[in-house]
């Protein structure tokens, strides 16, 4: 697998194929399940320097590229020995482990150091999954999260002490400084959004936000998203829209579910899925005891024939 390679009339002494490395990963530990994990181990030994590729690229790709092991960049370095070889063999299946594990981190920072337009599909999901775990994050909608997976910048800063101050311009024009950051540790990271990204996102969610008011409270908010719908069996298009609770009074959540399932129900169209979100999900913001008077409120006609009985 190491070997001299030629390509485009130039040679490239003692490296390998980035897909035949993955591929040796692959088969070497039941804990590596994918080629895209296998790449975020790569990615753990090159970030490290074990591994560099030939060109000095700065992430490691499953192509047709070529990577080079640090103890293969000089002519004169020395074979392993037998014994040398046998501690490998032994040390081998703990240090894979260990690489599985902190692959998936390494694959991110990866991802993150792309530019924006270079990211795929799949490298937009990942970064969104990462974002659900963020605390910070929690209060914003999949909406904001994923379109902040777009446009996420990934930051290195290497020394403890280092001052990195927020809101120069505010200074300038005598206004409060938005923030200042001194580093605690070596080696921090940091998620940048650039403002003109972050001030487009929240235009973006701004327009796309239904709120209601009672006596000039938010009582229910609501987010437009595309609805992702065909055409139905009858003919009839589908809207290109739906809305989701991003928050409000359990009444006023429970009225817009009620509403939503009418609608639906005259366009032909499965509610099962939002019927079973519904009756698992009730108790966290309303429990039986207030579900069962509300209820009763929105069917004062069918209560009563009931009560007939």
């Amino acid at each position: 697998m190491i070997r001299d390679r030629k390509y485009h009339l130039k040679t490239y002494r003692q490296c390998c194929v980035g897909t035949e490395l993955v591929d040796w990963m692959m088969q070497q530990s039941p804990c590596v399940h994918s080629r895209t994990q296998a790449v975020g181990m790569w990615q753990v030994l090159l970030e490290e320097g074990v591994l560099n590729h030939v060109d000095q690229e700065h992430h490691f790709q499953d192509k047709y590229l070529f990577y080079r092991f640090l103890d293969d960049e000089h002519e004169d370095a020395p074979m392993p020995t037998e014994e040398e070889k046998k501690e490998c063999d032994e040390e081998l299946q703990d240090t894979l482990l260990l690489l599985s594990q902190i692959g998936p981190d390494a694959h991110m920072r990866m991802i993150l150091r792309k530019p924006p337009g270079q990211r795929t599909v799949d490298d937009l999901e990942i970064i969104y999954e990462e974002l659900i775990h963020i605390k910070a994050l929690s209060h914003l909608s999949t909406t904001v999260k994923r379109e902040l997976a777009g446009v996420l910048i990934f930051e290195s800063h290497p020394k403890a002490g280092t001052v990195y101050d927020f809101g120069k311009l505010a200074l300038v024009n005598d206004a409060p400084r938005a923030a200042s950051i001194v580093l605690r540790e070596d080696n921090c990271h940091f998620l940048r959004v650039d403002k003109e990204d972050f001030n487009r996102i929240l235009r973006d969610v701004e327009a796309n936000t239904v709120r209601l008011k009672e006596h000039d409270q938010d009582v229910l908010v609501l987010e437009k998203i595309p609805a992702g719908n065909r055409a139905s069996n009858q003919g009839n298009s589908q809207p290109q829209h739906k809305y989701t609770v991003m928050s409000g009074t359990p009444e006023k959540i429970l009225e817009h579910f009620l509403e939503t399932m009418r609608l639906e129900s005259t366009l032909n169209e499965a509610t099962d899925s939002v019927l079973n979100d519904f009756v698992m999900m009730h108790c966290v913001f309303m429990p039986n005891s207030q579900l069962c008077p509300a209820l009763m409120a929105q069917y004062p006609f069918v209560m009563k024939i009931l009560h007939s009985f």
